[in-house]
């Protein structure tokens, strides 16, 4: 414990985010068994698909999460104040908040008749407007976590770790809950609803506490701040629309070219690899204001060490990680899965172990970039990318099945960003130095 108090605060955060993730990781595998278990295969493919628009929906705030979290970070190293940047990301978010339900209100229908076309022979998908229902919920979600980004900044990273990870027990919790208690056999909405409403109530508690002194000021605009602002998160939020195009894009494609089967599988072996990602990104969830930090007060040494160090590490743990879920997956499966017919060979462990790599190197250098608030180049190469990622997906698909979608997001990597990326950061030290 004394050992703990002495290390640097990223590191404690660090330390916190890695037993978080860990423990998500762990609460969304042990759901697995209890939600193959109640809603049987087909029904579990339509949860997957429509958990898979929380990605999308995260988009709904448009940047503003990563730009206040910057602004933060900037002001503190330059000792300054930040309120009126909290006070000026509330007024956007309720804008937004208001605009993409709305949006919400009008197209959900539509989204619903072409992500579930294939489903619609399930009455709750055809008598029910879930689509709404859902992403509603996920926007919410999405905005109330924005206090997780302010809090990274704060250096108080540690409070958002603990409290996502007691969201997601409760989620656990409510799905034993539903499975055991409920009367309604395969209800593909109260399962998400069990599942998502308790991370919505548990991160409400810090977003209310950040932004309360905001709620008396809302109509009180500080019109220069609010245009920097606004400029910024642009560019925050248009590059995030175009990296989920590139890494979120797969279940949209699956729910048009796979079938049930293939989806579940493939999210279930995806859960367990998200288990391995979870750890690294936590590392750079908290690296991302320190880099800022770093780089704003020159430090640029002990910067590249850091990017280097977290570079290796996550390559060996995303081999050694696969490797071992591929060693026990027979095991794994039975205890998961035991309903479902799944069945995977080599090659599908090999090619995730490349696509991961590409990402643990790739997402290193973009959190540095995005941290110094060089977003430039993502604007260049992403919309490139996310052609290549969604059509490759798409037709490698509908001939090698979910083998092909790990396949097309491969390609998509190899054509730009796994050279382009380390390039654009050897190139901003080297400038630094100049």
């Amino acid at each position: 414990m004394k050992l703990y108090l002495n290390f640097p605060n990223h590191i404690k955060v660090a330390i916190s985010a890695w037993i978080s993730r860990i423990g998500i990781a762990i609460v969304q595998i042990f759901t697995i068994r209890m939600l193959t278990s109640y809603l049987g295969e087909e029904k579990y493919a339509v949860y997957v698909i429509l958990y898979s628009l929380l990605a999308w929906c995260n988009l709904s705030e448009c940047g503003v999460g990563f730009s206040l979290q910057n602004y933060i970070s900037e002001s503190r190293a330059a000792q300054k104040d930040y309120s009126v940047y909290l006070k000026t990301a509330f007024q956007i978010i309720v804008i937004l908040f208001i605009t993409f339900l709305s949006i919400a209100f009008s197209f959900s229908s539509y989204l619903q008749n072409f992500l579930l076309s294939n489903y619609l022979h399930i009455s709750e998908v055809k008598n029910v407007n879930i689509v709404l229902i859902i992403i509603s919920i996920f926007i919410f979600l999405t905005f109330v976590n924005i206090s997780i980004k302010i809090l990274y900044a704060m250096q108080k990273g540690i409070i958002p770790n603990v409290l996502q990870l007691l969201a997601y027990i409760i989620s656990a919790i409510s799905i034993i809950i539903l499975n055991k208690y409920s009367n309604k056999n395969g209800s593909i909405l109260l399962a998400l609803l069990c599942f998502c409403v308790p991370q919505v109530l548990v991160m409400l508690i810090p977003f209310i506490k950040i932004f309360k002194t905001s709620f008396n000021k809302l109509f009180i605009v500080d019109k220069e701040i609010l245009k920097q602002f606004t400029i910024r998160a642009m560019k925050f939020g248009g590059f995030a629309v175009m990296a989920t195009c590139v890494l979120q894009i797969e279940y949209i494609v699956m729910a048009k070219t796979l079938d049930s089967n293939s989806i579940a599988t493939y999210n279930i072996f995806g859960k367990l690899f998200l288990f391995i990602v979870f750890v690294y990104s936590s590392v750079l969830t908290a690296f991302w204001p320190v880099s800022n930090e770093l780089f704003n007060t020159g430090q640029y040494l002990k910067l590249k060490k850091l990017l280097f160090k977290y570079s290796i590490l996550g390559i060996l743990f995303t081999i050694i990680g696969i490797a071992w879920i591929y060693i026990f997956k027979d095991y794994i499966l039975k205890i998961l899965a035991p309903n479902l017919n799944i069945a995977v060979g080599l090659l599908f462990f090999i090619l995730f172990i490349i696509y991961y790599t590409m990402r643990v190197i790739t997402d290193t250098c973009s959190v540095f970039l995005n941290s110094v608030n060089i977003l430039k180049i993502f604007w260049v190469y992403t919309p490139f990318q996310s052609v290549i990622s969604i059509f490759a997906q798409y037709f490698l698909s509908l001939k090698y099945g979910i083998y092909g979608i790990v396949i097309g997001s491969i390609i998509s990597f190899l054509m730009i960003p796994i050279w382009l990326l380390p390039y654009k950061v050897f190139k901003v030290f080297k400038e630094m130095k100049d």
